[in-house]
């Protein structure tokens, strides 16, 4: 007999596809140790799904450029601190940013602020190079970079960003973000991306930052991204920019895909007797147990309901499985650290995608979703409904808004669907016999969730119960870049004991 299965598969590239590359154009003046260079910047933001952003959904590189209005006056903040003895950022015991404070790098033309720096002539060489005119230096001046979007002017408002660290803190610049209930917003950080070269030729690689130095998460923690930013850089050649590779700070649960196995979808999984208690990943985790006749059965929906686990054995108000909605993210580091939850503080949200939906609410995917009136289940070969061949989005709409979630956490969701099994029967008056059937389903993640990564959900319609299917990609699902996503982008995750 089946039963309620998970799956789950970890992906641990980061936004490394097609992108649009924003970088300013180069000045064509002459360079020297006696002529200031100003520091310019771009980016980098990688392919993505087509959901909306920056205020509800998920940033792309048009509203980067363009803030939420098309105004040109949001875009990316920018901390910098200026080492002039050259201390490598990792040894730094204080760490205040003394070069750049939440400086507004807006797009105008090409990536431009308004209070221009310039490098520091010092590079730590005592051989002259050509761009040089003969100049050399004996100090490493370092400049360290950290970004964050989309642009806030102090942080403010109830949800989003809501904070930044102070100009005089001398710890890593952070950013205070609050998660809304009704309002999923982005947040994306600054990593290292292709920089300008120095005056020696060298490339700007970007430097790991510690998280031991400054007492944040170790390397151990789920949160640690573990990746280079713009930290450690001298004085570029002329046509070099401080690039940003931006990425999704926060975690993106479901949500609409274009792809078979991404964001929330389902497929028609009939029952045969097979115990698939213990499955092998791989494309077994699309498995359907037996064949779906369409010509004879439609497995339709007529809503589903997405709502964090509510169970409170204390009473309390604050749920046994609490999700946060405060967390504070370390720009230099890539680390959360989440305020524990409240009773007036945990996420409590009730995602709803249904045939008629109202405010707030998603609307099915035609090809699946229930025919409204029962004249419409006369001719079941017109009726589409769920397959069993392929998986199938839920949602209508790209403009559907995808869970977001602070990484560190672990998700406990239940998931309420209610859907219908028609069976063709020419000897009944509607020509089928239409079971309803509704069922609940809390389903737990195994282990806490990251940043930069969509956990795309596969729910299994079934005669006899559902199970699900949960994997995880970076917001770019095709992981084995076969460009094509399916069920062998995956790697096992322990989840919980099924149920029979």
């Amino acid at each position: 007999m089946k039963k309620i299965l998970f799956f789950a598969a970890a992906a641990v590239a980061m936004l490394t596809g097609c992108s649009q590359n924003d970088d300013l154009t180069a000045p064509t003046v002459a360079q020297n140790n006696q002529q200031q260079t100003a520091i310019e910047f771009g980016t980098y933001l990688g392919r993505q799904a087509e959901t909306r952003l920056g205020y509800v959904g998920s940033i792309t590189s048009t509203e980067l450029q363009d803030g939420k209005s098309g105004s040109k006056t949001q875009g990316f903040g920018v901390f910098a601190h200026y080492a002039s003895d050259g201390t490598a950022y990792n040894s730094l015991t204080s760490r205040t940013p003394n070069f750049m404070y939440n400086e507004q790098i807006y797009y105008n033309s090409g990536w431009k602020y308004d209070n221009i720096k310039y490098w520091p002539n010092g590079t730590n060489r005592t051989t002259s190079a050509a761009d040089d005119e003969n100049a050399t230096s004996t100090t490493a001046n370092k400049v360290s970079f950290f970004a964050y979007a989309p642009y806030v002017n102090e942080g403010s408002g109830a949800y989003g960003i809501t904070n930044l660290s102070g100009n005089s803190d001398v710890d890593n610049p952070k950013v205070t973000y609050t998660l809304d209930n009704a309002h999923f917003v982005d947040l994306l950080w600054g990593t290292a991306g292709t920089n300008g070269v120095d005056v020696a030729g060298n490339a700007q690689n970007g430097t790991v930052i510690s998280t031991t130095a400054n007492g944040s998460a170790t390397s151990a923690d789920a949160n640690y991204a573990n990746i280079a930013v713009n930290a450690d850089m001298t004085k570029q050649k002329v046509d070099g920019v401080v690039q940003f590779a931006f990425k999704h700070a926060l975690s993106q649960v479901a949500g609409y895909s274009t792809t078979a196995y991404g964001g929330l979808s389902v497929i028609a999984d009939i029952d045969n007797g097979v115990n698939e208690t213990t499955p092998t990943i791989g494309a077994s985790s699309a498995e359907t147990g037996g064949t779906l006749d369409p010509s004879k059965t439609k497995v339709t929906i007529t809503s589903i309901t997405i709502t964090p686990d509510r169970t409170d054995t204390n009473g309390d108000g604050l749920y046994d499985n609490a999700m946060p909605t405060i967390g504070v993210l370390d720009l230099a580091t890539g680390s959360w650290t989440n305020t524990a939850a409240t009773a007036a503080t945990q996420l409590n949200f009730t995602h709803v995608i249904n045939n008629n939906p109202s405010d707030g609410q998603y609307i099915l995917n035609t090809a699946i979703k229930t025919p409204t009136t029962l004249t419409e289940w006369d001719n079941i070969k017109d009726v589409t409904g769920v397959l069993s061949t392929a998986p199938t989005n839920v949602y209508a709409s790209a403009a559907a808004t995808p869970l977001i979630f602070l990484p560190g956490t672990t998700p406990k969701l239940t998931f309420t669907i209610q859907y219908e099994v028609c069976t063709r029967d020419t000897k009944l008056a509607a020509g089928c016999s239409i079971v309803t059937q509704t069922i609940t389903k809390t389903i737990s993640f195994g282990s806490p969730i990251q940043l930069n990564k969509r956990y795309n959900i596969l729910i299994h319609l079934g005669l006899t119960g559902i199970k699900f299917d949960a994997t995880v990609s970076d917001w770019v699902e095709d992981i084995d870049n076969d460009h094509d996503v399916d069920a062998s982008d995956t790697q096992a995750v322990n989840l919980p004991i099924n149920v029979k």
